[in-house]
């Protein structure tokens, strides 16, 4: 058989019976054990079983962003929605809680929130029907206010001085 050897990498030669037995290199006169045969070599029981491969742990699901504003803005909406960005905030609650809702429902192992979207949503919607009832009754309320004080000012007009 035919190896090299571990000091100076130089082919050695050396009969199969040899295996084992110590010997000295002709090239760089180092003390060497000449290796078994390759197909002989003994298969050495482990001393416990080896465990399977572990999977990398799947990365946690975060919370969406847009499903948190969405219902920050719906919350807003709902108790501030008279004053008059009311309706912007509202849409814009409403179209953030819509996108979120079907991106997490894409998703759901990678995005959470469906439920904070949903709230965002919902609270848009109040929050948009009541601004414009609110709107609605302070235009009749304006409308009435401005022709009873038409009527006043015509009644004053027509007085003598």
């Amino acid at each position: 058989m035919t190896f090299n050897c571990p000091h100076c990498s130089r082919p050695l030669d050396a009969q199969d019976d040899m295996a084992g037995l110590d010997a000295r290199c002709q090239w760089c006169k180092n003390t060497i054990r000449i290796p078994a045969k390759p197909d002989t070599l003994p298969v050495v029981p482990s001393a416990r079983p080896v465990p399977p491969p572990i999977a990398p742990p799947l990365p946690l699901p975060k919370t969406s962003g847009m499903a948190i504003a969405s219902m920050t803005l719906g919350i807003m909406c709902v108790l501030f929605g008279w004053m008059c960005c009311g309706p912007v905030v509202a849409i814009l609650a409403i179209i953030l809680g819509h996108v979120a809702f079907a991106r997490i429902s894409r998703q759901p192992q990678v995005l959470t929130g469906k439920g904070m979207a949903i709230a965002g949503f919902v609270t848009g919607y109040v929050g948009l029907v009541s601004g414009l009832i609110v709107a609605a009754a302070f235009g009749a309320w304006a409308l009435t206010v401005g022709t009873i004080l038409n009527a006043m000012n015509s009644v004053l007009q027509q007085m003598p001085k």
